[in-house]
């Protein structure tokens, strides 16, 4: 990265959207603390593949029972919303039959 020229940008308002180069030096960061950490870790390799092994099926778990909850939530938002949906369908359905008889009731055919 030229330095230089974003602090020219910078000091000349010029300034762009990096949020996908900061989200990937982050994760990059992590990922790099990640596997220091473990590099340097007092435990064992059997010990510390056992921990990321039991955090990783935990984490996996956490995930299914939110995406479980979020399906749930949106299946039940779905029933509503079809629900409306037949209900408005009803009442436009009972207008309009209205409006025919009504319209069949003042023009003699």
């Amino acid at each position: 990265m030229n330095y230089r020229k974003m602090i020219a940008r910078k000091l000349h308002g010029e300034e762009e959207n990096h949020m996908g180069s900061i989200a990937l030096a982050l994760l990059a960061g992590a990922t790099i603390g990640a596997a220091i950490t473990l590099l340097l870790a007092p435990k064992s390799g059997a010990e510390t593949r056992t921990l990321i092994c039991d955090r990783t099926k935990a984490l996996a778990d956490g995930v299914k029972s939110k995406l479980g909850m979020a399906c749930d939530k949106a299946e039940e938002e779905l029933s509503e919303v079809a629900d409306q949906a037949k209900q408005t369908y009803k009442s436009a359905r009972k207008r309009v039959k209205k409006s025919i008889e009504d319209a069949s009731d003042s023009v003699d055919i």
